[in-house]
């Protein structure tokens, strides 16, 4: 899942028949503004891809006015999980250990940051 259009990766894909989608796409109105500065690479990048599904309507709208094409409106899917009984569990027993304060996690960390 990226921010960014990749042309080369959509294009290296699309030569080899490999279907590429765009998930959870946001695109901000500053984002549009800059895309649209190159439209034909833009277009092309876009309608590349085997679809797109746009984060809301917004997000859709402004996808749709740079050339893409194939779009669903999907929500933000990073929220649409529902948590396992037993995550939920731990999740409860954390806050009864550790009580009503901020705790702070690093869950993704690179060798060397956590020192």
């Amino acid at each position: 899942m990226e921010t960014e259009l990749w042309p080369n990766l959509i294009a290296a894909c699309r030569q080899a028949k490999l279907p590429l989608w765009l998930v959870n796409a946001r695109l901000s109105e500053r984002s549009q503004r800059r895309y649209a500065k190159f439209p034909a690479l833009t277009r092309e990048a876009l309608q590349g891809l085997a679809g797109i599904g746009a984060q809301s309507a917004a997000d859709a709208t402004r996808l749709e006015a740079l050339g893409a094409r194939d779009i669903a409106v999907t929500g933000n899917i990073k929220f649409d999980i529902a948590a396992p009984p037993e995550q939920l569990a731990l999740g409860h027993e954390f806050r009864l250990r550790y009580g009503n304060r901020p705790v702070w996690l690093a869950a993704s960390t690179r060798e060397g940051e956590e020192a």
